[in-house]
């Protein structure tokens, strides 16, 4: 599956941001082609990470080989792996996925973060899912392409 993170970069203009966190697993596929379970993607126009642990870790190489990929230590947090990276690149404003992120979740990670992950996404990342591309259509019922090709945004809510 090919990732389409290089889409994100019109969402960081859009949303005025330096890096983009995302969290949801549909999204993490859909930009980076990993299909696993458990991680983060930070996504800047600089440097493309994904953040997982040990499990998928393999995994994650194998399947979004555009991204530095990035293990979680034991006794180590993501919101401290988040932080190394903003920290690296100096990024004062990072973008999250406020619709999919737990409240307890987004407090830790604005705790180790210093509050710099401050811009929420709202359905940004969704939107960018919505219009599928002709290699995805091939994936979907004949009788339902024309259909699906240009949904309204409204059969996500």
């Amino acid at each position: 599956m090919k990732g389409y993170y290089t889409k994100a970069y019109a969402v960081l203009d859009e949303k005025k941001a330096d890096a983009i966190l995302v969290s949801d697993g549909y999204n993490m596929r859909y930009l980076s082609g990993f299909r696993g379970a458990t991680g983060y993607l930070y996504i800047s126009k600089k440097r493309q990470v994904l953040m997982t642990d040990s499990r998928y870790t393999t995994m994650a190489k194998e399947e979004a080989p555009d991204f530095e990929v990035q293990e979680i230590a034991t006794g180590q947090t993501y919101g401290q792996m988040v932080y190394a990276l903003i920290a690296e690149e100096g990024a004062q404003h990072v973008a999250y996925e406020d619709a999919y992120m737990l409240c307890k979740t987004y407090q830790g990670l604005q705790e180790a973060c210093e509050g710099k992950i401050d811009i929420p996404l709202g359905d940004s990342l969704d939107l960018l899912r919505a219009v599928k591309e002709e290699w995805e259509l091939e994936y979907l019922p004949k009788q339902n392409q024309s259909e699906i090709r240009h949904l309204p945004t409204s059969w996500m809510y």
